[in-house]
């Protein structure tokens, strides 16, 4: 049951050729898109970015339409950035133009550190291909509008231009968007704007959606944005897909065209093409109808109910589990000692499980720590291995209290246990309350034909239908957020022991039945198979090419005090250990301490972990001077020219907390209203000035003096660094910025009246 789960939770389509009718998306067609985008990294800025947003242009015109190119400076809402960004915008005029349309969305730039192949050429590839299939049928009744945008990866300025200066923001009617967090796996619905109830519910009549209220929920409560985050301002239904398989691959080197999978782009490119034809050919999904609660189950597909039925379909599960425990009683099968003592021993056998599962992982990777080599998070072998462990501590706590407990009495403290939580979810979270909603209904049904007829093969047939229905619903959900999206980290071995010991508990009617008495036979082969697989995976799990962890060299300078340093980050406990030895061979001990003390300007960046120092190299260092200086309504306005030296990737501004009240950028207010987190300090990043620079404005207090602190990022190690880099170890990706120079000054604006 559980495998047939996994591969039900990790299915793809098959892709369709480019020879497939011209009205169908084709992945084939897609990846040719993908080839020509990924071909090198193209942050935000850089040449490679001009090239893809021409093809881009290109492409559009090829089709027939009229692209534009939104050329502004985009202020992040989310995040304080701020940059120059070419958003690419077009629009398919339906039957009945200028009104109301569908927006399609993604992000063109990628991060520096690699060709960004899944996130987001295959976003964009999905759009390229959706309107050439939606230009080959008939016209549809409403506009679609594609915007193409940049600078997502530098804090979604480009999406916050469009939302906030764009005159066809005011047409848009609902909103999808396409992702990635991955190379590839299935294309998740995972995010929607709020009350989605409508726009889910066209969804429903996709083929091969996929989709959970779970985790839209979870999403909302995590720090991360994506470009939907930007254009939640508009207020208008939204629905956000991507894929996270192989998420160690994410934001890396191996982010590119030969590790995307073409049947995930099919997957993406199926929603996005049967999505926008509903809605442009049919009725526009309303805003804020509700949240819905809704999930996948194989064979019905995906199942959608206002948050409002949550609790009476919880209540209906209470009651069936009532009137199970009444027909128990009666027959005398069931005593409330006896399921009062399941219960205790079902919360405390999945914390126990839950804890040993964290601790195990936690084990794991301080061993691939030791060895420097591994990532555990991303191993198969190691979660069957902790699911073994939860399986060996539920079965071995039935057998502990067998003499105190007997089947029917074991089933019902189980359910007891999952009615428990599923009401409290059901009145906190109704989004999640599914999870236990469902399981608890089935169960308490097969528990009620257990207690009607305890010897009928009717009542085995019904544990054994609720069982599989428990195990389609948990362990997909299991498989995809810890295995996939968490790892077998902490939180997702935690996600493991927790969800795996009460469905283990949901499911013992059946180990009752075919091994009653034997709990501690099982238990312990159970325990075995789990050390057996840890040993495998010991043995076994290495970092290599296929199974890369990543890490990248930051190189700091301090152009005031003239001294440097060498430091580095990385994703995992085994990238760390390479990276500390990488470290200790760059510079001996007489170039300076191994473990050098960091300037409070670095140290507050953060992940800089361990560091040496390092020699000078020649690199220009970013300067700021007055453009003009007034008192304004008891306030004062300086604007500055800030030029960002020898680095071009960003420049960094920071000031101590009062020292600026207010800030914009080319006369464009900077406001910190939705801002993800505050900081004690002021800061703004500006993301790939140019030569010339960039002018800020600063309201500050009247009479301050203020000192500026100016950091430029660039890519790459200083070609100056009087050193000779390591080789890379095999299996070691470089990851978001990759290997980068940071070069730091402070400049002191004077108080007014040279105070």
């Amino acid at each position: 049951m559980c495998a047939g789960a996994i591969v039900y939770a990790r299915r793809v389509p098959a892709t369709i050729p480019a020879s497939a009718p011209q009205t169908t998306f084709s992945a084939d067609a897609a990846m040719r898109h993908v080839s020509a985008l990924a071909r090198a990294p193209r942050p935000l800025g850089s040449p490679d970015n001009a090239i893809a947003r021409q093809y881009i242009l290109d492409e559009l015109t090829f089709l027939g339409l009229h692209p534009q190119v939104q050329t502004t400076i985009g202020i992040g809402t989310r995040y304080a950035e701020a940059g120059l960004v070419n958003n690419v915008v077009a629009r398919l005029p339906g039957t009945r133009p200028g009104g109301k349309a569908v927006l399609l969305m993604a992000h063109y730039d990628g991060v520096p550190a690699g060709p960004a192949a899944a996130d987001d050429a295959s976003g964009c590839a999905v759009l390229l291909e959706t309107l050439r299939a939606l230009r080959a049928g008939p016209p549809l009744v409403h506009d679609v509008i594609v915007l193409f945008t940049d600078g997502e990866e530098a804090a979604l300025l480009g999406a916050a231009a469009f939302a906030r200066d764009h005159p066809w923001r005011a047409d848009v009617a609902v909103v999808l968007n396409f992702e990635a967090r991955g190379t590839h796996g299935p294309s998740l619905m995972f995010e929607t704007g709020p009350g989605n109830l409508d726009a889910v519910r066209h969804l429903r009549r996709v083929r091969g959606a996929r989709a959970t209220s779970l985790s839209v929920v979870v999403y909302r409560t995590l720090p991360n944005d994506t470009d939907l985050s930007e254009l939640a301002v508009l207020g208008q239904p939204a629905m956000n897909f991507a894929f996270i398989g192989g998420v160690n691959r994410y934001h890396t080197t191996q982010d590119d065209y030969a590790h995307l999978d073409p049947r995930t782009v099919q997957h993406h490119g199926n929603q996005a093409l049967a999505l926008t034809r509903a809605f442009a050919n049919g009725e526009l999904p309303r805003p804020r109808t509700g949240d819905a609660v809704f999930f996948n189950i194989p064979v019905v597909g995906l199942i959608v109910y206002p948050e409002g039925a949550a609790l009476p379909i919880v209540l209906l599960a209470v009651v069936i589990a009532a009137l199970a425990y009444v027909s128990s009683r009666r027959r005398r099968d069931a005593r409330v000692s006896g399921v009062l003592v399941v219960a205790g021993v079902t919360l405390l056998s999945t914390l126990v499980a839950t804890v040993l599962a964290v601790a195990v992982a936690t084990g794991l990777q301080q061993v691939h720590g030791a060895l420097g080599s591994g990532t555990p998070e991303w191993s198969g072998v190691y979660a069957a291995a902790i699911a073994f462990l939860v399986v060996a501590i539920v079965i071995l706590a039935r057998g502990v209290i067998a003499r105190w407990s007997n089947g029917v009495e074991a089933l019902l403290g189980a359910v007891l246990v999952w009615a428990i939580i599923a009401v409290t979810l059901t009145l906190l979270l109704p989004g999640v309350s599914y999870l236990f909603t469902w399981p608890l209904l089935f169960m308490a049904i097969a528990a009620l034909a257990r207690a009607r007829w305890p010897k009928g093969l009717g009542a085995h047939v019904v544990t054994w239908v609720a069982v599989l229905f428990v195990v389609m619903l948990i362990v997909p959900t299991v498989d995809l957020m810890a295995c996939a999206a968490l790892g077998v980290s902490g939180a997702g071995a935690g996600l493991i022991g927790l969800l795996g010991a009460l469905a283990a508990w949901l499911a013992m009617p059946i180990v009752d039945d075919v091994a009653a008495g034997r709990e501690h036979r099982i238990a312990l082969t159970a325990a075995a198979t789990a050390f057996v697989l840890g040993c495998v995976g010991v043995l076994t799990v290495r970092t290599n090419a296929n199974h890369p962890t990543s890490a990248s060299l930051v190189y700091a300078l301090d152009a005031d005090s003239g001294r440097a340093w060498m430091s580095g980050v990385a994703w995992s406990a085994s990238a760390r250990t390479v990276t500390a030895r990488v470290l200790q061979q760059l510079f001996d001990s007489s170039s300076g301490p191994v473990h050098a003390p960091l300037p409070p300007w670095l140290r507050r960046r953060g992940s800089v972990g361990q560091s040496v120092s390092a020699p000078i190299a020649s690199l220009t260092a970013p300067s700021a001077m007055v453009v003009s200086d007034s008192l304004v309504a008891g306030e004062r306005r300086v604007r500055l020219r800030v030029l960002p030296g020898s680095a071009r990737g960003a420049v960094l501004l920071t000031a101590d907390s009062g020292a600026v009240l207010r800030a914009d950028s080319n006369v464009k207010a900077i406001g910190a209203d939705r801002y993800r987190s505050r900081s004690a300090r002021w800061t703004l990043q500006y993301d790939a000035p140019s030569d010339s620079g960039f002018v800020i404005g600063l309201t500050m207090p009247p009479g301050r003096p203020l000192v500026l602190g100016l950091t430029a990022r660039g890519a790459g190690l200083p070609y100056t660094l009087p050193i000779r880099l390591p080789h890379r170890p095999p299996g070691i990706v470089q990851m978001q910025t990759g290997d980068m120079y940071l070069v730091h000054r402070e400049v002191r604006v004077p108080g007014a009246q040279g105070q």
